[in-house]
């Protein structure tokens, strides 16, 4: 087995170091991180497909293994968030509480929320998300704009 992959030549690489690399990484790497790493190899030696510089591409030969567990879910369970429910009735952040739970948004999302972007209309019942209580005062990423349905 091969240490590590940039020992190796890019012309001398086989699918077999790919994958020996990849499952030694399994045991600490999640599956998708996995994935990942391959994918980035695979595009990294399509570059040099591209300049002859290698026949094949033996990342592209091979499937990402199974990595270790990912981490154990944060969200409440059913009870808890009923729980949460029931004793936030009555107190000032309780609209925050309802709306957390029901949309998921994320925190910083919900603080940066303005009354105009909230449409408690019946046939509308949306709840707009354009910013966030960032440094950046921007969403996490550019597809966490969105509008979501009131449940």
């Amino acid at each position: 087995m091969r240490e590590r992959l940039g020992e190796v030549k890019l012309r001398e690489l086989t699918a077999g170091d790919v994958q020996e690399t990849l499952d030694a990484l399994a045991g600490r790497l999640s599956t998708r991180s996995l994935q990942i790493t391959r994918l980035c190899l695979e595009r990294a030696i399509r570059h040099a497909e591209v300049r002859d510089l290698v026949g094949r591409n033996v990342a592209a030969l091979i499937k990402a293994p199974a990595g270790r567990a990912g981490r154990p879910s944060k969200s409440l369970t059913l009870e808890q968030a009923q729980d949460l429910l029931r004793a936030a009735v009555g107190s000032r952040p309780y609209a925050y509480v309802v709306l957390s739970v029901t949309t998921g948004l994320r925190t910083e999302e919900l603080r940066a929320l303005l009354w105009n972007e909230v449409d408690l209309d019946l046939d509308a019942g949306t709840v707009a998300v354009y910013r966030a209580v960032r440094v950046t005062a921007d969403t996490k990423t550019p597809k966490s704009r969105r509008v979501l349905s009131l449940p």
